[in-house]
Parts: structure tokens; sequence; C-alpha cells
């Protein structure tokens, strides 16, 4: 897998993308993709587009574009998603993000910052 994240401004970016292979069965092998553009016009207000692509073994890809609006509240982020939205199969996503970050401590120094985020 692989996580990127980019910010700038009031702009960000985000994409997570995974390949999962099947020891047993080689036709459950699939790739697997999500990605974020939004903008922040507020501290507490974000906005922007999704895309999501899942591609199995021998297949064809599925593309799922999407809109994405959230609301941040100190340390928590509930983002809403709703995928295929000009669809008749929309469907959609609730997150909930919460970024917890503490510090260790190691004899007589500070130890490294432990960043978390959980959907």
């Amino acid at each position: 897998g692989l996580n990127s994240d980019l910010e700038y401004k009031k702009f960000f970016f985000s994409s997570q993308s995974q390949y999962s292979a099947s020891v047993n069965d080689r036709y459950q092998n699939f790739f697997f993709a999500w990605s974020e553009l939004g903008y922040k016009p507020l501290k507490w207000f974000y906005a922007g587009v999704a895309l999501q692509n899942t591609h199995m073994h021998k297949s064809n890809a599925k593309w799922e574009p999407g809109l994405l609006v959230g609301l941040e509240f100190d340390r928590l982020s509930v983002p809403v998603y709703v995928l295929s939205p000009a669809s008749e199969n929309r469907y959609f996503i609730i997150g909930i993000n919460f970024i917890w970050s503490g510090r260790k401590k190691t004899n007589s120094r500070t130890g490294p910052t432990l960043h978390i985020e959980t959907p």
C-alpha cells in the first residue's frame, strides 16, 4: 500500500492505494485506490471531490467519482461522501476520524511524536 498527503494553503490532496493478493486464489487479487482533492475555506468546513478505483484480477477497473463535504471539531473530522452522485446507484459514506498525538518520554529527553488517524 501507499498513502500520500499534500496540503497547500487551503487546498489538500490525499491518496491511498493498495494491492491485495490471495495465497489461495489469484482471481481474488485486486487493486484499490482512493483519492481526494479538496478546499478548506473555513477552519471547521471543507469540500471537494473524491475518486474510488477498484480493479479485480483480469477484469475492467471500476471508477467511481464522488463529492465530499466535511466538518472539523478540534481533533475530530466527519467527512460525508456521495459516490456516483449522478447515477441511480449512488451511495453515501460517512467517516469519523480522530487525530491523537502523544509524546513518549525516554530517560532524560523527549521521544518521537506519535500521530494516529483512524477512519
